[in-house]
C-alpha cells in the first residue's frame, strides 16, 4: 500500500527494447513515477561493469538511471 522505493531497470545493452517494455508496464502501475531505466553501453552488461571497474562502476551506472519522457513512450 505504501510504495516508496524506486525501481531501476538494468538489462544488457542488447535487451534495451525489453527494458523499455518493462518500464512501460511498471510505470503504469502503482509504481508510477518511481521507475527509472539505465541504457547500458553497447556490448556491456552490469556484470561486465562490475568485473572491469568494480562496485564504483556499478554505482556510477545506477546513478545514470533516468525516467523516460511520456512523449517518447
Amino acid at each position: 500500500k505504501k510504495l516508496t522505493a524506486k525501481v531501476i531497470i538494468v538489462l544488457d545493452s542488447d535487451a534495451y527494447k525489453d527494458a523499455v517494455k518493462l518500464y512501460k508496464r511498471l510505470n503504469s502501475s502503482k509504481l508510477h513515477n518511481r521507475v527509472m531505466i539505465v541504457k547500458m553501453p553497447e556490448g556491456y552488461d552490469i556484470s561486465d561493469v562490475y568485473e572491469k571497474i568494480g562496485k564504483e562502476g556499478v554505482i556510477k551506472i545506477l546513478q545514470s538511471a533516468k525516467k523516460i519522457k511520456e512523449s517518447l513512450l
